[in-house]
């Protein structure tokens, strides 16, 4: 059994946790406004790389390891499991193209 002392050392940890880690919907939803600006300069491919540089260019303090990403690529990832977006993987370079929005674009 745990001391007092201890479980509200865990409670106030959890607490901080939770505070220091965006809501991942906030970063879907940066995402698609991101890829829509791209979408409005006619790229051709959209390529990840370039989803995450205009995401910086819009907000410098942009960093998806808040939002309790490990990389970009995890957040593409989850964003197409979640059908926010289709993303399929280039053959030659092995990174993330974004090829649509899925149903659950938000």
């Amino acid at each position: 059994r745990k001391p007092a002392a201890a479980k509200d050392a865990a409670a106030k940890e959890k607490e901080t946790k939770d505070k220091d880690t965006g809501d991942k919907e906030d970063a879907f939803d940066f995402l698609c406004e991101s890829i829509d600006a791209l979408v409005r300069e006619d790229k051709d491919i959209i390529w990840g790389s370039m989803v995450k540089q205009t995401m910086k260019r819009k907000r410098p303090e942009f960093n998806e390891s808040y939002f309790g990403f490990a990389s970009f690529s995890e957040l593409l990832e989850e964003a197409a499991e979640k059908d926010i977006i289709h993303i399929k993987k280039d053959a030659r370079s092995g990174t993330y193209v974004v090829t649509g929005f899925g149903e659950n674009r938000l």
